[in-house]
């Protein structure tokens, strides 16, 4: 029999949603068996904390490691066994992983959560896993001729929003097999006639004797010229993917973007701040920005008064916009350009992207440079 433990504070979800369809017959047959480990059970805090402040002031709390480590410990004791981390920066979990996962005798999955520093023990098996991905590996195609335009549409006609002067870097994102691709280079994303490129295994030889001989494509080639930012670009999201990484380690606005728009298609669920298993606008807010070192109070109105107020106008991708009735503000978003949000929207939409509400948008606030 194969066993799972799951750390998790909420083990009455994970029980729940695990105990039917395909799992929930394997339990019966035990084929395998399925454990939630409470973390909350493990703190050491008489009023059953688990998270605190973080450490140099901000708004926010943190998951502390104490009562993570002492979770993993009850289960795993001295002996070294496989510990997946669940975090939408991780590597996808496919088909392939999951065999992988099946020779393993006790692997345990932890839900995702920040500053963890016990689980970065070099005595622990660490994987990163999630099951969306909208940072994509990079399909390089390179610009083959004098200039080509990027361009807002699939015609001659539309808006150019960036060029491509000779051997140049994109990375083709959609439309691959099509006559006009959607590529990205750099923040310019956007469609190039695909006769003006070298794609497919000659882009891909081509990128790869400039890393043998250690050298990075886009520092050789150089990227596209941008025309039109990001925000004012209408096909800037044609695509949610994007090559660009989103990390603590590059808090850049479009790496914040790119972080939130992996939840769409995730529930609303209010009180909530797990944008995979469920977050409210506020809860999601604060989620995001959080590994970005940025915290954030827990409700609306109070994150509305932190950071630097600016007209909604005035916007900028990553900016947070709050809508307010009768004077009360009641709902948070991420503002994504080109008048779209990210947000926690409601039971009926979840987690999704939606044009600006301008009718009830009242202001805008800046946390980030």
């Amino acid at each position: 029999m194969m066993k799972f433990h799951i750390l998790t504070l909420f083990p009455e979800m994970v029980q729940q949603g695990l105990a039917t369809s395909i799992l929930g017959r394997a339990a019966e047959k035990n084929l395998i068996s399925i454990d939630a480990v409470n973390i909350r059970d493990y703190t050491q805090d008489k009023h059953g904390k688990v998270d605190d402040y973080t450490y140099g002031g901000g708004a926010g709390m943190l998951m502390q490691a104490q009562p993570v480590y002492d979770a993993y410990r009850s289960v795993a004791g001295e002996k070294k066994i496989r510990c997946v981390y669940l975090t939408p920066q991780g590597e996808p979990f496919t088909q392939k992983k999951a065999k992988e996962l099946s020779g393993e005798e006790n692997p345990i999955f932890e839900k995702a959560t920040k500053l963890m520093n016990p689980l970065k023990n070099k005595n622990l098996l660490y994987t990163k896993t999630t099951v969306g991905k909208t940072v994509v590996d990079k399909e390089y195609a390179f610009c083959n001729t004098d200039k080509v335009n990027i361009r807002e549409g699939k015609n001659t006609d539309a808006r150019v929003i960036g060029t491509l002067s000779q051997n140049q870097v994109c990375y083709v994102l959609a439309s691959k097999d099509q006559e006009w691709v959607y590529v990205e280079s750099g923040d310019v994303r956007g469609f190039v006639k695909s006769e003006y490129l070298l794609i497919g295994e000659e882009a891909e030889e081509k990128a790869k004797a400039y890393t043998d001989a250690g050298q990075d494509p886009e520092t050789v080639c150089g990227l596209a010229d941008q025309m039109i930012a990001p925000e004012d670009n209408a096909v800037c999201y044609y695509t949610f993917k994007s090559v660009k990484e989103a990390s603590v380690e590059n808090p850049t606005r479009q790496a914040l973007i790119n972080y939130a728009l992996q939840f769409i298609g995730n529930p609303y669920v209010w009180g909530g701040t797990d944008p995979v298993h469920g977050a409210d606008c506020s809860g999601f807010a604060q989620h995001v920005y959080a590994q970005f070192g940025i915290g954030l109070p827990r409700t609306s109105a109070a994150q509305s008064q932190y950071g630097m107020k600016i007209p909604v106008s005035e916007a900028a991708p990553g900016d947070l916009i709050f809508y307010a009735k009768n004077g009360q503000v009641y709902h948070v978003v991420i503002y994504i350009g080109n008048g779209r949000t990210v947000e926690a929207a409601s039971t009926r939409s979840g987690i999704c992207s939606h044009g600006v509400n301008y009718a009830n948008a009242v202001w805008a606030t800046r946390l980030l440079s």
